[in-house]
């Protein structure tokens, strides 16, 4: 698990998260600034990836959770693949996040992850 996140922090923060409210990664893609905030999204990507690695045994789930998850995975590729967003740069950064956001919902879903372990998810 990331260092410091208990389970229920990362579930308070993926809350907030998925309802967009003020402040969070997802209100700020599409909020007044329309900007990709980097410490905003460490901690929404580390809250998912807590959640996955706690709750990958879980046979029921929270449709909330479910709903985020799958949200995130689709409308920040789509919302930020629009060519007047300013995307982060270099670009290869702006597409290793899309692709993590992908592979943590795939996790979600499944229970387990594509990577052979042991495997170390490096800080974006």
């Amino acid at each position: 698990m990331p260092a410091g996140r208990s389970l229920d922090d990362a579930l308070a923060l993926l809350r907030r998260e998925f309802d967009a409210e003020e402040g969070t990664f997802l209100f700020q893609l599409r909020g007044d600034g329309i900007q990709w905030d980097r410490v905003a999204f460490t901690r929404l990507e580390r809250a998912m990836r807590t959640v996955c690695e706690r709750l990958h045994d879980e046979e029921k789930l929270d449709r909330w959770l479910a709903e985020g998850f799958y949200y995130a995975s689709r409308f920040v590729r789509d919302w930020t693949s629009h060519p007047s967003f300013p995307r982060p740069e270099p670009p290869q950064f702006h597409e290793d996040c899309l692709a993590r956001l992908e592979d943590l919902a795939d996790w979600f879903f499944r229970g387990w992850h594509v990577y052979q372990e042991p495997h170390v998810w490096p800080d974006l």
